[in-house]
């Protein structure tokens, strides 16, 4: 039986409610939180940032999930123009609060981060920091941070993988690990929870959020290339390495990332000319062509293993290097008996090959600029409206 679209809208928006609530009542503690962080690792946060963006270069910059306004007050410190969203007026009430406490002006305006209320191309740069994996739509949202960016301007994504304890054994182990050395709920957010809000709340929340499933910042990366996105710069901001023994060798598992790229400047002026219209003469040539179909056969196997996600997402891992199967696991996020089942679909179908260097097989693309054309292609259709 097929899903209600009826019942599957209310899901989520129960879904962003739930979010929308914990958030609400976190909002105090959240608040000391943010305040501690201003005026202990502001510099901290600007040094991030200079080496990676000009900041000194004023920006009209766009803090979408502001919470008590971290990110959007410390930039406005900085000196740029900085508008804010976030869902949560208690959370919208304390960055409010936080930057004139700072003299310090930041534009809040409540509002989904999947559906900003800006037009195309407006802000230099968008931030977001530790909100993607609350939503329940994250491909929506980055399309639409995509949106509002200017050409060539910069998407910096501060989050990481919170619950991801929840269905990965590895990270579970790690959060075993973590929770013996240093102790159960002793972060930051943990000690300023005056109002004792039971953290067990937003990990049954978690469990239905799509990012709690998925290993990041890969599955960001994926997603990004898929929208358009040509370069992408990823850093791990954990305090401390976990290494667990993966197939071929010792792997760090990364909890907290950063992810910096730019918005590819391409003309989004698509126009329909020199439309050729068939002459009834030139219908039986259409046919006898039609008639040779091994070619066709051909073209649908190559379609048809392309059109599978998981399939894509190892192309599109490749398209960056020569990677054997630990590593695609460790790109994709993919378990190794699924991406070992879709590389041979990929090798039946010639679209990846194999090279056996010593005891490691590594795949490649068998034709990248064919494979670059066809994603440019359906990235292009995916535009025409």
């Amino acid at each position: 039986m097929l899903p209600d679209n009826k019942s599957t809208y209310r899901d989520q928006n129960n879904l962003q409610s739930r979010v929308i609530s914990y958030w609400e009542s976190r909002a105090n503690g959240f608040n000391l939180a943010t305040n501690h962080i201003l005026d202990e690792e502001f510099s901290s946060i600007k040094s991030m940032l200079e080496s990676n963006v000009n900041i000194n270069k004023k920006m009209k910059v766009l803090d979408v999930g502001t919470g008590a306004g971290l990110m959007a007050t410390s930039f406005a410190l900085m000196g740029h123009e900085v508008f804010a969203v976030d869902l949560s007026e208690a959370m919208l009430d304390y960055a409010e609060s936080n930057a004139k406490n700072r003299n310090v002006e930041v534009i809040l305006i409540k509002s989904d981060a999947q559906k900003l209320p800006f037009g195309n191309c407006e802000f230099d740069m968008v931030v977001s920091k530790d909100l993607l994996w609350s939503l329940n739509n994250p491909v929506i949202a980055y399309t639409e941070l995509l949106r509002v960016l200017k050409p060539n301007g910069y998407l910096l994504i501060i989050d990481g993988n919170y619950y991801l304890d929840l269905y990965d054994s590895d990270y579970k182990q790690k959060k075993l690990y973590k929770d013996l050395k240093n102790g159960k709920n002793n972060s930051l957010h943990a000690k300023t929870n005056v109002d004792n809000v039971d953290f067990e709340i937003i990990r049954d929340i978690a469990r239905d959020l799509p990012l709690s499933k998925m290993r990041r910042p890969s599955w960001d990366v994926s997603t990004l290339l898929s929208l358009g996105v040509k370069e992408i710069n990823i850093g791990s901001l954990d305090d401390d390495d976990f290494t667990i023994n993966a197939y071929d060798g010792p792997m760090k598992l990364i909890s907290k990332f950063m992810i910096l790229t730019k918005k590819t400047d391409i003309s989004a002026n698509r126009s329909l000319i020199n439309i050729h219209k068939v002459k009834d003469a030139d219908l039986a040539e259409i046919s006898r062509k039609l008639s040779n179909d091994y070619e066709c056969k051909d073209l649908c196997s190559i379609l048809k293993s392309l059109s599978d996600k998981m399939r894509m997402d190892i192309v599109l891992a490749l398209r960056s290097s020569d990677l054997n199967v630990s590593q695609i696991c460790f790109a994709t996020g993919y378990p190794q008996s699924n991406v070992s089942h879709s590389l041979r679909i990929l090798k039946d179908s010639n679209i990846v090959i194999s090279e056996k260097i010593g005891k490691e097989v590594y795949y490649s693309l068998a034709d990248p600029k064919s494979i670059n054309r066809i994603i440019n292609a359906c990235e292009g259709m995916s535009k025409i409206h």
